[in-house]
């Protein structure tokens, strides 16, 4: 078994925090800290396999952005909105991801 969302957020919080002056001062978290945490799935969590997705439960993604929230509240909110899936939709009866 490979190492988990959770466990790679927890290898990240130094590097985060590493951030939060610059993430205070400029209102925004960097461009490279949003590419690390791609790399690293947290965008893709809940979106599903067929879209290249993790398809993780919700509770499970939401602790990996719990973790970075508690590193970063920027961060955290970022992992929140770049992983919340929107484009789900309900078609005769059955989800579907579009």
């Amino acid at each position: 078994m490979g190492v988990t969302e959770i466990e790679i957020t927890r290898n990240m919080r130094g590097r985060i925090e590493a951030f939060s002056g610059q993430i205070e001062c400029e209102c925004r978290v960097p461009f490279e800290l949003i590419d690390d945490l791609r790399s690293q799935g947290v965008f893709a969590m809940m979106t599903p396999e067929i879209c290249s997705g993790a398809q993780r439960p919700p509770l499970e993604s939401l602790r990996v952005i719990e973790e970075l929230a508690y590193a970063d509240g920027s961060v955290g909110w970022s992992a929140c909105q770049g992983d919340t899936p929107t484009d789900l939709i309900v078609f005769d009866g059955q989800s579907l991801w579009v």
